[in-house]
């Protein structure tokens, strides 16, 4: 069974107020992209945070970025969804939802949002999806193993709602772009989240879509902090750590069954220290989303 890690006090999250600012004032998500002064003011911010390499920081950068984003108003005019939906089983019986993004969207996300995510911080225990890892390479990082302890982070996807995507995107910008205005970085932050996130069946919030190209990339970066504090408790008992997406494995060269050392090791505790959830202003914005 694996850790319902969202359902408690393990991720902080620091801007609920600017979160909830963002979408109440648009009338539905992506509103923005017909408001002139705020979209102009997000392509400049996007264009912006593009790494040099990626086809956004191109002559023509601009001119592709605008017609993605017309095609994705067209996709909403004809009261299109942005993603897909359908329910897959799993080999335990239980119904997964898949939610792959529309081609227009799905255009979009590979050629402007996921170079800008590929600019966070990401740990290197994190290998699931990344490239240069496959599942041998990343369990031949824990040989020789003499113990070893193993757990699932239940549902990760699902539990990793809008608000935590925001604070990923609005931590960000604002770390790539020290100097720009908060009403740009709170845009950008608010539209990102929009195109990353997805309702599910029977949820109250939206969240991480199975499906998406960006999903997994997104995922472990936003994962850093929580990587670094296992990363680091870990190394200092000399355990071995690593994250296949939401897989996670422990182990040492020793074979430590009932050593307090390794015992003593509770992932739960290394994370209970961080602040609590701010629910309540969280649900406030459940009413926007159902629009």
């Amino acid at each position: 069974s694996g850790i319902c890690y969202f359902g408690g006090p393990w991720l902080p999250q620091f801007y609920v107020g600017a979160c909830s600012d963002y979408f109440t004032s648009l009338e539905y998500p992506i509103q923005i992209l017909e408001i002139k002064e705020r979209r102009e003011r997000l392509v400049d911010t996007m264009l912006s945070l593009a790494p040099k390499e990626a086809s956004l920081f191109s002559a023509d950068g601009r001119e592709d970025l605008e017609a993605r984003l017309n095609d994705l108003q067209e996709l909403k005019s004809k009261g299109r969804p942005l993603y897909k939906k359908w329910f897959k089983q799993k080999s335990n019986g239980e119904q997964r939802q898949m939610s792959v993004p529309q081609t227009e969207l799905d255009s979009l996300l590979r050629q402007d949002v996921l170079p800008i995510i590929m600019r966070a911080q990401i740990h290197s225990s994190a290998h699931g999806g990344e490239n240069g890892y496959s599942v041998k390479s990343s369990l031949q990082k824990h040989l020789p193993i003499g113990t070893a302890f193993t757990f699932d982070l239940a549902s990760a996807f699902e539990n990793t709602h809008f608000q935590y995507v925001f604070d990923f995107y609005y931590t960000l910008i604002k770390d790539l772009k020290s100097g720009r205005d908060s009403e740009a970085t709170l845009d950008c932050a608010g539209f990102l989240t929009t195109l990353s996130t997805v309702r599910y069946k029977n949820g109250f919030v939206d969240a991480l879509p199975q499906g998406s190209p960006i999903s997994v990339h997104l995922f472990n970066r936003l994962f850093y902090p929580l990587d670094k504090i296992i990363g680091d408790k870990a190394q200092k008992k000399g355990i071995k750590y690593t994250r296949w997406i939401d897989d996670i494995i422990l182990s040492a060269r020793e074979d430590n069954r009932g050593n307090p050392k390794f015992n003593s090791f509770s992932v739960e505790a290394v994370i209970a220290s961080q602040k609590q959830r701010n629910f309540e202003r969280v649900m406030a914005l459940q009413q926007f989303h159902e629009r």
